[in-house]
């Protein structure tokens, strides 16, 4: 069982290594994103502004989606693409900017630093960066520490708002290269 089960994970990883576009999709991840985003709007009501970042969800998951469905036609081309010739080129643009808006994605929904802080390697969840809101929802609206935690997440929102459209943007470009 053993060796087979080696041998089933070598060909997984052979084929996820040599695929001309990565079997992945960038659509669940966005649809991941809003949902968080949606429960904590719904969590602080009017007490902060989620406007900008439902703005930036929404040209993402447009650009997602026209991509999620070039990428599956460059994969439904895989053998022709490592062939090489234009199929070549345009699963390269596929590649390039899938990775770039997955690397945005995961910084962005998935870790509460920067790439150069430690990360701390325990359970967070999705938006962590945002999560505070939380906090913001429970404390009463003119005290210092309110306002300090709204100005935080405002310049956390916005950093979020600034990855989420960085993503559409590598997204976008692609769509408009391989056109």
């Amino acid at each position: 069982m053993l060796h087979l089960d080696a041998r089933i994970y070598l060909l997984a990883a052979y084929r996820f290594a040599v695929a001309a576009v990565l079997p992945l999709r960038v659509s669940p991840a966005v649809a991941e994103l809003r949902a968080v985003a949606s429960t904590l709007a719904q969590q602080t009501g009017a007490r902060f502004d989620w406007s900008p970042l439902s703005a930036a969800m929404e040209r993402l998951a447009a650009a997602a989606q026209g991509f999620d469905a070039a990428a599956d036609a460059a994969t439904s081309d895989d053998a022709a693409a490592a062939v090489g010739g234009r199929d070549a080129d345009r699963a390269a643009i596929v590649g390039r900017a899938q990775r770039a808006a997955i690397r945005t994605l995961i910084q962005t929904g998935y870790t509460g630093g920067s790439p150069f802080d430690h990360d701390p390697a325990v359970p967070q969840s999705p938006l962590p960066s945002l999560q505070d809101v939380r906090e913001l929802a429970a404390m009463t609206p003119d005290s210092h520490q309110a306002r300090v935690l709204h100005t935080h997440l405002v310049r956390r929102r916005n950093k979020v708002v600034f990855n989420l459209l960085t993503a559409a943007q590598a997204l976008e470009g692609a769509l408009a290269a391989l056109d």
